[in-house]
């Protein structure tokens, strides 16, 4: 089994097959090779497969080819995210964005839960605010926050919602704590997880 590069919930599993590589793609992926496929790349598209996916074949060359530009790609594409604990400026996993670009704070309607070293935010129209900051990130580090946050394990979901960021509505990803895990834990009172010393019980 080869390494294959991974998009934000989306993989490509590559496998051996003769003197060319068959591989079993996204369509976020499939997309992006197909931008490129007029302009002398070596792969080519096949039918659908399965659910949601394609089979793309490679020549050893275009393998790598195709790597190199998923690569760029993720490195271009840009998405807007809403952080509200540990990723915010100052805190310990700050360094993750240290390449991405703050857009301001902003506020978004919700309870904030306290796990001791890390919040949870559980989303509610009508419950209060919570305090967080917008960034502009690439595939890339949205990857990466991704794993911190534990979306494959269930432990947080990322859902696009509409946040109050400078006064005006803007669309963000944005990182729920699972229900189930919430249960029981203090709520931070205020909802601002920089200015966390009192817990309402």
């Amino acid at each position: 089994m080869l390494k294959a590069t991974k998009l934000p919930r989306e993989e490509a599993w590559i496998k051996k097959g003769g003197d060319c590589y068959v591989v079993r793609c996204g369509e976020r992926i499939v997309g992006l090779l197909e931008k490129y496929r007029g302009r002398g790349y070596p792969w080519k598209v096949f039918a659908g497969y399965g659910h949601d996916a394609r089979l793309v074949a490679f020549t050893d060359n275009g393998k790598a080819a195709a790597v190199a530009l998923l690569e760029h790609e993720m490195e271009k594409a840009t998405h807007t995210v809403f952080v509200y604990g540990t990723l915010r400026s100052g805190e310990r996993n700050n360094k993750l964005l240290r390449r991405s670009e703050l857009l301001g704070e902003a506020t978004i309607g919700g309870t904030l839960y306290s796990f001791g070293g890390f919040p949870g935010l559980r989303l509610a129209a009508d419950g209060g605010l919570v305090v967080g900051e917008v960034w502009r990130v690439n595939d890339r580090t949205l990857a990466r926050l991704d794993e911190l946050e534990g979306v494959d394990s269930g432990f947080y979901s990322r859902l696009q919602v509409t946040v109050e960021l400078g006064g005006s509505p803007v669309t963000a990803w944005v990182y729920e704590a699972a229900s189930r895990l919430v249960d029981g834990l203090p709520v931070i009172a205020g909802g601002d997880w920089c200015n966390r010393e009192a817990v309402a019980q």
